[in-house]
């Protein structure tokens, strides 16, 4: 059982492997894939089309490399072409629903048991921001929240946040690198972080 986050989270998201994050994919998105992260690739005489379908294949290898199935994979919002998140080997997928993901029914997996059918899509989904600890909160928009580690996407210019800790997990900003959980935990990130109840103890001794 995974040490660090809600059991009841940690019995479906990692019982067998890691947990991985990453956000804003934008799949299939010209948008993001020429104004935001390759200008240099979208010329006069590029195939769009092509780009487009070779930059969605960058991330989805990207993120199989890391995120086998034996893993989960938590995204973190705008999400695109939702025909990529079923090229994704992750064993469980997770979504915290990003501004502009539209509807989370679009996004659950659906499993018919009388026929061989499954969309492959997200597990779990959510629509609002989400603790899966004491001290590690999840969601797409950055949150200032003094007491815990605010995993995010959202911000593509990755602007720094001085009044709490953050860790922006958008695509560009990480390299196309799914972020492993275990790994930030072990190399510190929830160490300078108060737990919320003692916070409030050391407040109301203060006061005294």
């Amino acid at each position: 059982m995974y040490k660090h986050i809600y059991d009841t989270l940690a019995k479906h998201w990692c019982a067998n492997g890691s947990i991985y994050f990453y956000s804003d994919p934008h799949f299939g998105d010209l948008d993001s894939y020429k104004y935001f992260r390759f200008p240099e690739l979208f010329t006069a005489d590029c195939n769009i089309a092509e780009t487009i379908k070779a930059l969605d294949k960058m991330q989805v290898d990207s993120i199989n490399k890391v995120c086998t199935k034996n893993d989960c994979l938590v995204i973190l919002g705008d999400v695109g072409n939702v025909d990529c998140v079923k090229k994704l080997k992750a064993g469980y997928k997770v979504l915290i629903m990003g501004n502009h993901d539209a509807g989370a029914s679009n996004y659950k997996r659906i499993k018919f048991l009388e026929a061989p059918y499954d969309n492959k899509l997200f597990d779990e989904v959510y629509e609002g921001p989400l603790f899966i600890s004491d001290r590690i909160l999840l969601s797409h928009e950055p949150i200032e929240y003094p007491f815990a580690l605010n995993i995010h996407g959202h911000d593509h210019s990755n602007r720094e946040l001085t009044t709490s800790p953050h860790l922006n997990v958008c695509a560009e900003h990480i390299g196309y690198t799914p972020v492993c959980l275990s790994t930030l935990i072990k190399n510190g990130a929830l160490k300078d972080i108060s737990n919320i109840h003692r916070n409030c103890i050391e407040v109301a001794r203060a006061k005294k």
